[in-house]
């Protein structure tokens, strides 16, 4: 007979280490603002549409507009190139039809960022705001936003 080692052995330390991550990423995940997530969200969605428009711009030769009012985000192309960007030229671009709607809260600077067909846009910013928190965008010359 051998003795029982005393401590514990590797197999509960590491359940012990599992079990407090979980718990760990539940409470963080419920003490952490609900805002912060939208504005992420929300951020993501305007800095994909840019970039989408500015790969629609390069890929048809043609003018796209990147319209933001205060709850949406449309892309239109100005397939006819008349320089008119009517709401029946909003596309639909990898599975997603436009306008694209915030989430609900989420406010967003009202603007109009156009770009040419080489993908260029001139230099602008824009503003998510939700409950006294923000997030700024910046956006280059060259249609890069970060």
């Amino acid at each position: 007979m051998y003795p029982k080692p005393l401590g514990f052995t590797l197999v509960e330390l590491v359940a012990v280490i599992l079990i407090l991550g979980v718990l760990t990423v539940t409470v963080i995940a419920r003490v952490m603002p609900s805002r912060i997530h939208q504005l992420q969200g929300a951020r993501d969605i305007v800095v994909a549409s840019l970039f989408n428009a500015q790969q629609k711009a390069l890929a048809q030769n043609h003018a796209v507009q990147v319209i933001t009012t205060a709850t949406s985000v449309d892309i239109r192309v100005d397939n006819n190139d008349d320089g008119s960007f009517s709401v029946g030229e909003s596309i639909t671009y990898a599975g997603t039809r436009y306008p694209l709607t915030l989430p609900s809260g989420v406010s967003l600077n009202a603007n109009t960022l156009t770009f040419d067909r080489l993908g260029r846009t001139p230099a602008n910013s824009l503003t998510l705001s939700k409950s006294g928190g923000s997030v700024n965008l910046t956006i280059t010359g060259m249609g890069y936003a970060y």
